[in-house]
């Protein structure tokens, strides 16, 4: 567990490209920024923890949802009936359907990956505030 003491470590960590890389995890840190109080510090390390850990399946579940039921109402809206489902028909919703999981998973994990530098900066220019 790295330990972030310094506002120019936090800078250096919200640049860091290995916090954005998606097969990669956020760095495991502590902020033990002395400009903050400790309330605010142990915050800051659940929440980047909690974006560390992130993996992205509410978000794989609201897409997949949202999918499947668009599936099932543009394929009543078609016409055809329970009877005229057929294999390709089956093909295209196991298709839409893993298509879409994947797609939100992806954008879950991204979007925490997002939050955790937007939590680094934003720790980053408070400790810089206190200091000044």
């Amino acid at each position: 567990m790295n330990v972030i003491s310094s506002v120019e470590q936090l800078r250096a960590l919200s640049r860091t490209p290995s916090i954005l890389r998606f097969f990669g995890r956020v760095p495991d840190c502590q902020f033990a920024i002395p400009e903050l109080s400790e309330t605010s510090n142990r915050e800051a390390t659940e929440r980047l923890s909690n974006y560390r850990n992130a993996c992205g399946c509410f978000a794989g579940g609201l897409v997949m949802g949202l999918a499947v039921i668009g599936f099932v109402i543009a394929y009543a809206l078609s016409g055809r009936g329970i009877s005229d489902f057929g294999v390709m028909d089956f093909l295209m919703f196991l298709g839409l359907f893993t298509a879409s999981t994947l797609v939100g998973k992806s954008l879950g994990v991204l979007w925490a990956r997002v939050r955790a530098i937007q939590l680094v900066r934003r720790i980053a220019t408070r400790a810089a505030a206190q200091c000044a």
